[in-house]
């Protein structure tokens, strides 16, 4: 176990502002896709070639489509997660500076 750990609040709270914020735009960026596939759903016919696009095709853009938006709340998440982990251990810090102060008992000598 190390000796010493230190933990800096200001850039951990920094760095899980910005996964949260990347998860935002990774949450626009899937919107987008998402929308521009539903837009194109079913233009490509019902002839042998659109049939084949859609058995190749659909079943990847689906697949596609749920990891975007996963990634998103994920990177969401982790920000999230890593922030109330920081807010914690700072918690967990503070009470043990106060369990000690108290029992440590400071006799003072009278002159």
């Amino acid at each position: 176990m190390a000796e010493q750990f230190f933990l800096d609040e200001d850039e951990v709270s920094a760095a899980a502002k910005e996964l949260r914020a990347v998860g935002g735009r990774l949450d626009d960026l899937s919107k987008w896709l998402i929308g521009g596939l539903d837009m194109t759903r079913g233009c490509w016919g019902d002839d042998d070639i659109g049939k084949a696009f859609v058995k190749n095709y659909l079943k990847y853009a689906d697949v596609g489509e749920m990891g975007s938006a996963a990634a998103a709340a994920n990177a969401d998440a982790m920000g999230e997660n890593i922030m109330k982990l920081s807010e914690q251990f700072v918690g967990l810090d503070e009470e043990a500076v106060r369990r000690m102060d108290k029992s440590i008992k400071f006799e003072t000598k009278k002159d």
